[in-house]
């Protein structure tokens, strides 16, 4: 089989983890990429230490980018190229030759994205585009309760490059969608702070009426720990809480008294229990503990690095544990391909190459080809697409986060999305709604009907006639019982896309459990590596993981749609939460060769990995430095008024500055206590050392600026009396021809049962037989 981006051409000339983290994804999905950067190589192979795997099964040109000739050869590159990714900052696009308005005359066809700090319109475009800078300075950090201290924690996970990447990915794999109809590229701009607002989507929500409950979510940083327990051997576990897994059925498993009231209880109450069950806890080991909490039905999972998550045979089975033979590192083990098609091959086609090491071979192959064809779309929309997914109908039958996050995201590139919902409700609707439930509903219609009834189930299958994907999170064997399974849906739409991402993975000896986005940020990894040395693990406040495998599923969605656009032909796709959680860990990895270097661990106090990479307590307020170069650590020595610091050759290095941060601690923390972290960030910043403030209640500032409401960065809707006016994140992907559109607001239960029901032929006097019923319901 081929790949599913088989023929398809990219120039990846970004040089951060986001556009690394895009063109590895497209590469194994049948992409040829080619890689352009410095004859030494970019910045990622000097900073870190897993950069190999993500430039795995890709190309490497060498070229400088700062001389006539570089540019020169880049300009043949993109003449025989479909996609150019790059993160030049804003102000140096036109030197770099990468100016859009420039390229598309001569190039036409050419999408080309570029992933920036702010955005290409952004007022602070011109800030510095890292990871950690952008986390501060938009307030991320403040969201994470830590383990020994207030104020800001700081992220081991780089969020912003992982958010960045997933925005890309939709933007570029929508954007080909449309060129098979217009012929036509066009420019996908996206940035590190749209990856933070999206995965911060829960808590970035304002309601102008008064409302505790929504509100309390919002503001809450829960204290250390959530459902973290030792155990008596040391190790920790993670559980989680259900229906049948409640508080009664853990106490039962502990064999401690039974709160009187499991969902009812005072605060007072409650912190007496979780006393209880933390000493219950330490009395038996972690894996005896794992397996009793698994027969009462309780979902648990091992807290663990990733390393050792390579080794369930779940990961195995999902395709996420490779093996490479790497040329410097020897024999590596790494992590997979985190999504599959049942019709299109995906493959890791070989090592990191070094720097350059395919040039002559380009050079010779772009010379020998002609003119680049463009693929068109067999499939005809009646016109050219207003919006990526435009014509694209999709079924989302999922619950909870996991499920409807990604039918969102289709929703936001213009798909019509359908939330098929039982009578009772979505399990995370509540009265007052829910923050997680309102940021992964807007822009759908709401089909409220039972599916365990006859009538209900020939409903949705007059539906699917009409659907071009279904889409769902629901366990392994639930689609087959209620008969809409791929096999079934597929007899009735045979070019149907179907995608079934579930928690563990869709076959495999943990396939049938179920599972949440803790659960997964314990198994693989972040809440290890999160926690810091030395420390306890910690609980990851963002939610990442459902949004992350909800996402995941959506980017393979719209490749699928692509390919039958393509083709004629629907598929079925397949993702996990299991494997989100492994793609956020993707620079962690077992090599055989002894001595290779590993990923840093975050420092004791959570501030961050490197002493010329993490933030600084003031004597008000933090500062965040990224002086990750030599010159920045340098300028960075003169404005502390320590020099000799960078003339110590212990610290001579980014690597160094890791090994011996705590020595450096000793010296740069007293001193950054002696101003205040504005007065710091002026004498930094004009130093030329990058830095910024720990902004804390930004996105306050974010929802009410009227700017980022008029550029649709937020979007607000009336969402009923409750709530009144209720602000969220908006567009994150702004493409030049087809843009992004927010629809509407989270619907209500059933709210287009009717017109629904209208389109598929059934009269009023059939559907309101079906209300009384209570095959379907609607708002009164």
């Amino acid at each position: 089989m081929a790949g599913i981006l088989d023929g398809i051409r990219i120039i990846d000339a970004s040089q951060n983890l986001a556009g690394a983290l895009v063109t590895l994804l497209m590469a194994e999905q049948g992409a040829d990429v080619i890689k352009v950067e410095p004859s030494g190589g970019d910045a990622l192979r000097r900073l870190e230490p897993g950069h190999f795997v993500w430039y795995r099964s890709k190309r490497s040109v060498a070229l400088d980018l700062d001389t006539d000739n570089g540019r020169a050869q880049m300009r043949k590159l993109l003449d025989r190229a479909d996609v150019l990714l790059e993160s030049a900052a804003p102000a140096e696009s036109a030197r770099l030759g990468f100016d859009h308005a420039e390229l598309s005359g001569h190039l036409p066809h050419l999408i080309h994205c570029k992933i920036s700090g702010y955005g290409m319109d952004h007022p602070w475009r011109d800030r510095p585009a890292i990871e950690a800078l952008v986390a501060a300075r938009t307030g991320l950090y403040h969201h994470q309760a830590g383990v020994r201290r207030d104020g800001p924690t700081f992220m081991y996970c780089p969020y912003a490059n992982y958010g960045a990447a997933f925005l890309a990915l939709l933007g570029i794999c929508g954007a080909m969608r449309v060129r098979l109809h217009t012929g036509r590229g066009q420019f996908v701009d996206t940035s590190l702070m749209d990856g933070v607002v999206f995965f911060t989507n829960m808590l970035w929500q304002w309601s102008e009426m008064p409302v505790p409950e929504f509100n309390y979510f919002l503001d809450y940083t829960t204290p250390y720990p959530v459902w973290l327990y030792e155990c008596a051997d040391g190790r920790w576990l993670h559980h989680m809480r259900t229906e049948k897994g409640d508080t009664f059925a853990l106490a039962r498993v502990l064999g401690i008294p039974r709160p009187s009231h499991a969902n009812m209880l005072t605060d007072a109450e409650r912190w007496r229990f979780n006393d209880q069950v933390i000493a219950a806890f330490k009395t038996r080991a972690r894996d005896e503990w794992i397996a009793r909490l698994r027969e009462a039905d309780i979902p648990v999972e091992a807290v663990m690095p990733a390393e050792t998550a390579f080794d369930r045979a779940q990961t195995r089975a999902n395709g996420m544990v490779a093996i490479v033979e790497d040329p410097e590192r020897g024999k590596v083990t790494q992590i997979g391909i985190p999504i599959r098609f049942s019709k299109c091959a995906s493959a890791i086609k070989g090592p990191a190459p070094s720097p350059g090491q395919h040039t002559a071979e380009v050079a010779r192959q772009i010379a020998a080809e002609p003119a680049r064809p463009l693929r068109r779309s067999v499939r005809k929309i009646g016109r050219n697409p207003r919006h990526p997914l435009d014509g694209i109908t999709v079924l989302d039958c999922g619950e909870y986060l996991a499920g409807p996050f990604g039918p969102m995201a289709l929703a936001d590139l213009g798909a019509r999305v359908i939330k098929i919902e039982r009578p009772q409700g979505d399990k995370m609707r509540t009265p007052v709604p829910f923050p997680p439930f309102m940021a992964c509903q807007r822009g759908k219609q709401d089909l409220a009907v039972d599916l365990k009834r006859p009538e209900g189930l020939e409903i949705f299958y007059r539906l699917v006639q009409r659907a071009d994907v279904i889409h769902h999170n629901q366990r392994p064997g639930v689609a087959e019982r209620l008969k809409i399974d791929y096999e079934t849906v597929r007899n009735i739409k045979p070019d149907i896309v179907y995608t079934h991402s579930a928690a563990y993975g869709t076959r495999g000896p943990d396939a049938m459990m179920g599972g949440y986005d803790q659960l997964f940020a314990a198994m693989c990894g972040m809440e290890y590596m999160g926690g810091g040395e030395g420390n306890p693990p910690i609980w990851n406040r963002l939610g990442t993981v459902d949004a992350g495998g909800a996402t995941l599923s959506a980017v393979a969605t719209v490749m699928a749609l692509y390919y039958r656009d393509l083709t004629g032909e629907g598929q079925f796709v397949d993702g996990s939460l299991l494997n989100a959680g492994l793609w956020y860990n993707s620079d962690a990895f077992v090599a055989d060769k002894p001595g290779v270097r590993r990923r840093p661990t975050l420092d004791r106090n959570q501030t961050g990995v490197a002493a010329s990479y993490r933030m600084y307590e003031t004597s008000s307020g933090w500062i965040c430095v990224a002086a990750l170069f030599e010159p920045q650590w340098q300028r960075l020595c003169e404005v502390v008024e320590r020099p000799q610091l960078a003339r110590d050759p212990r610290f001579g290095s980014h690597f160094g500055r890791i090994d011996h941060r705590d020595e450096l601690a000793a010296v740069l923390e007293p001193i950054f206590k002696t101003r205040t972290a504005e007065e710091w960030f002026a004498r930094l910043d004009r130093a030329g050392v990058p830095c910024e403030v720990s902004n804390q209640g930004y996105w306050r500032k974010f929802l009410q600026d009227e700017w980022c409401l008029a550029t649709g960065r937020v979007a607000e809707y009336y969402q009923g009396d409750l709530f009144g006016k209720l602000r969220q994140f908006g567009q994150t992907i702004r493409l030049s021809e087809t843009p992004q559109v927010i629809q509407g607001p989270p619907p209500r239960i059933g709210e287009d049962t009717q017109k629904i029901l209208a389109e598929l032929g059934y009269d009023a006097a059939q559907q309101a037989a079906f209300k009384t019923s209570r095959v379907v319901t609607w708002p009164e």
